[in-house]
């Protein structure tokens, strides 16, 4: 069984991007984050038991990932003042 994907690559920034693979006849979306100097990492995989918007979802999931990764004010404060 030969299942055809829609492959896209969105640009966030000039560092990040995602490649958003979807599987519609499995009602299934593949999120990988790309930057400039790694290799892709899958970030976003889900099943969905109805037909929605794939690519939008896999767009808001990788944007949330990048969001909940970029450290905080507060993070970096921590960091400099155990150092």
């Amino acid at each position: 069984m030969n299942v055809r994907s829609n492959k896209r690559r969105v640009n966030l920034d000039g560092f990040h991007s995602l490649d958003i693979s979807v599987y519609e006849e499995k009602k299934t979306v593949i999120t990988e984050l790309v930057t400039l100097d790694k290799d892709p990492v899958m970030i976003y995989a889900e099943k969905f038991d109805e037909p929605c918007d794939y690519l939008k979802k896999g767009i808001r999931r990788g944007i949330e990932y990048l969001n909940c990764a970029k450290p905080t004010k507060e993070d970096i404060w921590k960091s400099i003042s155990k150092g």
